[in-house]
């Protein structure tokens, strides 16, 4: 009988690891969908610059150019970054497993 609670809870087990790792798969999917719409508006992030300067000249379009690429760079490489977090926590639950 003991055998067969440690088995059932072992079972128990594997599925609530199975199923973590699948939900951190699904949302690393997720964030690569987010780094595409990045890419997108790295794209578009020189139009909207020059609208900006067109509307107002004074304003230094060279830094507002290096500002936005910075930040969006930024956003890439904190995204990536959780990325790998994400990884290293399904290799861990499969060596668990």
């Amino acid at each position: 009988m003991d055998s067969n609670s440690r088995l059932e809870y072992l079972y128990k087990e594997y599925v609530r690891l199975s199923e973590k790792a699948e939900e951190y798969i699904k949302s690393a999917f997720e964030d690569l969908k987010l780094m595409g719409v990045i890419v997108a508006t790295i794209a578009l992030w020189k139009p909207i610059v020059d609208a900006i300067v067109l509307a107002n000249p004074k304003i230094d379009q060279s830094g507002i150019l290096f500002l936005g690429f910075l930040s969006l760079l930024l956003v890439v490489a904190i995204i990536g970054f959780w990325n790998l977090i994400k990884q290293s926590f399904i290799i861990l639950f499969a060596d668990n497993l």
